[in-house]
């Protein structure tokens, strides 16, 4: 197996020029290495066969979209279109990261049907158009559907939430309170 070495400070000056922020640079850092598959253990920056390094699997990402999705539907409820905006990309983050980190997963090849839903869905937010939000919602939610049981996850039906699990999270924006 190769050995990976940390990069030195030329990579890190390059990094810190070309990314405009600190959140930027960590989401760099997790790209490259946390979802990788690589590790820091005394062994240096190297594989999982020689660290006992867990890595996502395909279960983990799908209950962060269906997490975020249920989160989503409460902010776009609420008229909190900052959090919605923030939902709706943590979607879209989970899907490309499933595509990047799970190339070996046949249903890769259908996740791509998604993408228009949660566009349509994002268009709603940025218009704070709350009736196209519920329908491009609800569009995405059958599409998330339509995904599983193309996949043989048709035991998997996704809805559109009726009640809100996050107690530990305020869904209305501070002016609503």
């Amino acid at each position: 197996m190769e050995k990976t070495e940390l990069p030195g400070k030329p990579a890190l000056d390059k990094a810190v020029t070309e990314y405009s922020s600190f959140e930027d640079i960590f989401k760099l850092w997790v790209q490259k290495f946390l979802f990788s598959g690589r590790c820091f253990c005394k062994h240096g920056l190297n594989f999982l066969s020689r660290c006992n390094t867990y890595k996502l699997g395909f279960g983990a990402f799908m209950s962060s979209i269906q997490s975020h999705h249920s989160k989503l539907w409460f902010a776009g409820q609420s008229q909190n279109c900052k959090l919605a905006d923030f939902e709706i990309h943590e979607i879209m983050e989970s899907i490309e990261a499933v595509q990047k980190y799970e190339i070996e997963r046949k249903e890769i090849k259908s996740i791509a049907i998604i993408n228009p839903a949660l566009n349509s869905v994002n268009i709603a937010i940025q218009l704070k158009d709350i009736v196209l939000f519920k329908s491009n919602y609800s569009l995405l939610t059958n599409t998330f559907n339509n995904c599983h049981p193309a996949n043989d996850f048709e035991f998997n039906v996704v809805k559109i939430p009726e009640t809100q699990s996050f107690s530990n999270q305020e869904f209305k924006t501070n002016e609503a309170k």
